[in-house]
């Protein structure tokens, strides 16, 4: 499922994640070779073809759980987020790094029960960590709910390797 496509509400959007073709504007685009960062205009973006046809039993499974920790926010069917995950070139390697940010977000509702605006504010936080290094996430984000140290204090909670 490409994370960038799921938020609009994220201004800029990294790209570098190996296998990841994004369309835009009418035309395939293959992603940098990993480590090369692009952003773009999230506008600019329009989900690319379906890869997997079809997805196992316990790839549906694990998508289910992410769906829900993350279904007050993102307001998508479990179908749409199904098929995001299909448009997936590496779907294994998607989930896991969905997994991860469901983790970390967890965490921070576990801890913070706050507002739909701060728990989405933390979602983008947490969208932001896994396509870029804490410090480069902090210069894209425009935060309106939480502090930068909310933000960096989310992000170290969402287990990357750089």
């Amino acid at each position: 499922m490409k994370r960038s496509v799921l938020v609009t509400a994220v201004v800029v959007v990294l790209l570098g994640i190996g296998g990841l073709v994004l369309w835009q504007k009418g035309k395939a685009t293959p992603a940098p070779e990993s480590g090369t960062v692009q952003w773009v205009d999230p506008n600019t973006i329009q989900p690319g073809p379906i890869q997997h046809e079809t997805l196992t039993e316990g790839q549906l499974a694990r998508i289910k759980r992410i769906h829900t920790t993350f279904a007050e926010i993102q307001g998508v069917t479990l179908e749409a987020t199904i098929e995001d995950f299909k448009r997936d070139l590496h779907v294994d390697r998607e989930i896991a790094i969905w997994e991860g940010m469901a983790k970390a977000y967890e965490k921070y509702v576990a801890a913070n029960p706050r507002s739909l605006d701060a728990k989405k504010e933390a979602f983008k936080v947490i969208l932001m960590r896994s396509m870029a290094s804490e410090d480069e996430a902090i210069a894209h984000l425009k935060l309106s709910v939480l502090t930068e140290q909310e933000a960096r204090t989310i992000m170290r909670s969402y287990p990357v390797s750089e």
